[in-house]
Parts: C-alpha cells; structure tokens; sequence
C-alpha cells in the first residue's frame, strides 16, 4: 500500500530541535537529508511554565462554515413540533435538511420555539 506523504514546511529552529530530539530518542532511520518522517511519532507541546499559548486564527473558509453551523442550529431551535414534522417529511422525500434550514428566515432572539 501506498502511503501520500504531506509536506508541512517548519521553521529551521522547529526543525533543528525535533530532528535533535529524534536522534537523542534513537530514531536515525527517521530522518533522510532535509526530511523526517514522523510515521509513528506524535508532536506535543509543553509550553514553558507561565507561558502563554498561542491560539492560531481559524481559516475564513472554516469560520464561514461555523457560523453557517450556527446560524442553522439557531433557526432549528426555534422550529416549532409542526415545522419539525414537516421538515421530517419533506426530507424523507429527498430535500436535504441545511438547505431547507438556509432557506428559512433568520431566527431572533427571545422567538419562542
């Protein structure tokens, strides 16, 4: 079976101070030229004491798709018993479940459900 292999560029100092690591731990066979195979390896993070870890921005493609998901989870709590079951059915004919939520008014506060 053929494996991908997915290239993740890292900074020098990264690079250094995993591939140090890997020979430290005995794992020569990980490393080939400019490049370590980390089948079988896992990075973990231990920020030092009092440090502060950094939180990296989502991608806007992810956010979008987010605050799509929470858009739709709104307008279903505010559906009422009736709408559910006519969502129910059309579905079960074929309509697809986010489309019908997206196609329904935006849900407002305090809209009893």
């Amino acid at each position: 079976m053929i494996h991908p292999v997915v290239e993740c560029a890292i900074s020098p100092g990264a690079y250094s101070e995993i591939k140090s690591a890997l020979i430290v731990a005995g794992y020569h066979h990980a490393i080939t030229d400019e490049t370590i195979d980390t089948h079988g390896l896992a990075l973990v993070v231990r920020p030092t004491e009092g440090a502060t870890p950094a939180v990296a921005a989502p991608h806007p493609e992810e956010l979008a798709r987010w605050r799509l998901g929470a858009q739709r989870y709104e307008k279903a709590r505010g559906l009422k018993p009736v709408q559910w079951i006519e969502l129910h059915k059309r579905n079960l004919n074929g309509d697809r479940f986010d489309r019908m939520l997206d196609a329904l008014p935006a849900a407002t506060k305090g809209e009893p459900g």
